[in-house]
């Protein structure tokens, strides 16, 4: 389970290429089999790919854009 709540289409920063993205959902949430990892789905503001990534490491990459 998430230890807090990430709102969805909230902006976060790649710390390493200072790229911003929007996180779209978080996949799997709330699931009680461990063989399906919670995944983040984001869109980079750059180039509009979407990206999904293991929700942990998503958790140590990006930090979240405050206003």
């Amino acid at each position: 389970m998430l230890e807090h709540y990430i709102g969805v289409q909230m902006k976060y920063i790649h710390e390493k290429s200072g790229v911003t993205y929007s996180l779209l959902c978080i996949a799997n949430q709330g699931l009680n089999d461990c063989k399906w990892v919670e995944t983040a789905v984001y869109q980079s503001e750059k180039d509009l790919k979407i990206y999904a990534r293991p929700y942990a490491d998503f958790k140590k990459k990006f930090k979240e854009v405050t206003k």
